[in-house]
């Protein structure tokens, strides 16, 4: 008899304890919305107020790269990925015709390379392809930038995807300047006493969040407390996405985030040429707005931009690739268009028109326009040429 009270007893426990805490959650709870706690949200890739959101059926969770693009998903012009989980455009989903001479170029980056807010006929590869076929090249050149990617995912992707699956007779790799604190964030490659050791992509804040969004309920991930939790690593680390064990620690100097870039992007590019030596990289510095305008205006942000440009200039001459800055190729061609050789009429190209006003991503953050990328494209139609026709590839740039 005693043994059944005391069984009831537990239960009784249990129970009220539960109940105390439900209540204890809820309280909490009303507190944060009296309060006017502000939700502090997740990174941009798994934010979406509809559960059919991009966050959900566009990205998936990667433990290569962290997230990546799944294949054959339609949402309209913006996300619209081909059967390979390239960026969709008109000659998507195509192999290498192997009837007949065809180049494939591999265009790698980041939302740069992807394009940002325009359609994807117009970003930069695809534009970069259909003037390539104009100049008599059958080729294809696939867009696999992925936006928000660091270099280490964009190695990742290189090496474990791109060249053992579609062996491409160029990998364009665009890189930016904001990639020195990208790869940071995104880290997945740690410096060991052998070089460096890949992690697995679920160490980083991104998958967790990732992670967590596909499988709690919609009504709990709504709520101000589950966004303290969820948030609690950001607090303490002050970094909004980080990878546990890798990503060095907030207010780190710009020196140290850059010197710990380019060890790993010479890693990245003697590693690749060790296991493909045959495979033709290019490494191009990405457009950004200060260097293409001539910003002379010295703010602080123009100041780090145009140092973290000169700086990944010096680091590619110490790489065994060819390079090219899209800055002064664009400029060049910008020039040129101005100009107008024979005619005498100018067209009056200004480099301003070329960019897209983005409160979301303002000063060196924002991105090339259709009219942008289509100058981006025109630019690189030379080297292009140059580096398909060419066996033996020297380092030297512009």
């Amino acid at each position: 008899m005693s043994s059944r009270f005391d069984q009831f007893g537990s239960i009784k426990k249990i129970t009220l304890g539960v109940v105390s805490c439900v209540l204890t959650l809820i309280l909490i709870e009303i507190l944060l919305r009296m309060t006017n706690y502000q939700r502090k949200y997740s990174a941009w890739i798994w934010q979406g107020e509809e559960r059919n959101s991009a966050s959900l059926h566009y990205w998936d969770l990667s433990d290569s790269r962290i997230y990546a693009a799944l294949p054959d998903v339609d949402m309209g012009e913006i996300f619209h990925s081909d059967a390979f989980g390239f960026r969709y455009s008109s000659h998507s989903g195509q192999l290498r015709d192997t009837t007949q001479k065809q180049y494939v170029i591999i265009s790698v980056g980041d939302s740069f390379t992807f394009g940002h807010n325009v359609k994807p006929d117009d970003a930069y590869p695809a534009q970069l392809e259909r003037l390539l076929r104009k100049s008599g090249l059958n080729i294809l050149v696939h867009n696999a930038g992925v936006l928000g990617y660091g270099a280490d995912q964009e190695y990742s992707y290189i090496i474990d995807e791109l060249i053992p699956r579609f062996h491409p007779d160029l990998i364009v790799w665009n890189v930016n300047i904001n990639d020195i604190y990208d790869s940071n964030a995104s880290c997945l490659y740690k410096k060991s006493e052998n070089g460096f050791l890949k992690l697995p992509g679920w160490l980083n804040s991104l998958y967790v969040q990732g992670y967590v969004f596909r499988h709690i309920p919609k009504k709990i991930y709504d709520t101000r407390l589950f966004d303290v939790i969820i948030n609690i690593p950001t607090f303490i680390t002050h970094q909004q996405i980080f990878t546990v064990g890798c990503t060095q620690p907030a207010g780190n100097p710009d020196t140290v985030l850059f010197d710990a870039f380019s060890q790993k992007i010479r890693f990245f590019a003697y590693e690749m040429k060790r296991q493909y030596p045959n495979q033709k990289i290019l490494f191009t510095l990405t457009p950004f707005k200060s260097n293409l305008t001539n910003d002379t205006a010295q703010t602080a942000d123009t100041i780090l931009s145009m140092k973290s440009a000169a700086s990944i200039l010096e680091l590619f001459r110490s790489l065994p690739y060819p390079w090219k800055d899209a800055n002064a190729l664009m400029k060049e061609y910008i020039d040129r268009m101005n100009t107008q050789e024979g005619n005498g009429k100018a067209s009056e190209m200004n480099p301003m028109s070329l960019f897209i006003t983005d409160k979301e991503f303002p000063h060196d953050a924002a991105h090339l326009n259709e009219e942008g990328n289509a100058v981006w494209a025109a630019s690189m139609v030379n080297a292009v040429h140059t580096y398909l026709n060419t066996d033996e590839i020297t380092n030297k740039g512009i």
